[in-house]
């Protein structure tokens, strides 16, 4: 079958693939803000000499917001392997080959585009 038309065929589901990576990623964005908030709560108390304080936080609000971070990173484990078990199956009704898919695919996904061009707003 061709390309386009499994491609047609799947428009829904790949949009659904695509809402939930985006989705996902939101979740890992707001939880690595977490942690980098309890990092620095850690280093203010260290610059202040607050040891206690800084031990304290390093066993509450840091822990809480690694676990947190390591939750959301599993929602998108999940998604990213919806997306990779989407790309076989059109691969493989359209009798191609899961390379020659995954570009046609990723043309599709918002999720595939990057937010930001300028690498020195990554850091």
């Amino acid at each position: 079958m061709d390309i386009k038309k499994v491609l047609e065929q799947e428009a829904d589901q790949i949009t659904k693939v695509d809402d939930n990576i985006i989705i996902e990623t939101v979740g890992v964005d707001q939880a690595v803000d977490e942690v980098r908030k309890s990092l620095l709560e850690i280093k203010a108390c260290l610059a202040s000499r607050d040891f206690e304080k800084a031990c304290q936080l390093g066993y509450g609000s840091v822990s809480n917001a690694y676990v947190f971070l390591q939750r959301t990173l599993g929602g998108l484990h999940d998604a990213v392997m919806d997306k990779e078990l989407l790309v076989s199956e059109i691969a493989s009704k359209a009798k191609l080959s899961y390379e020659k898919t995954l570009p046609q695919v990723d043309a599709l996904l918002e999720s595939s585009r990057p937010l930001v061009t300028d690498e020195s707003l990554l850091s």
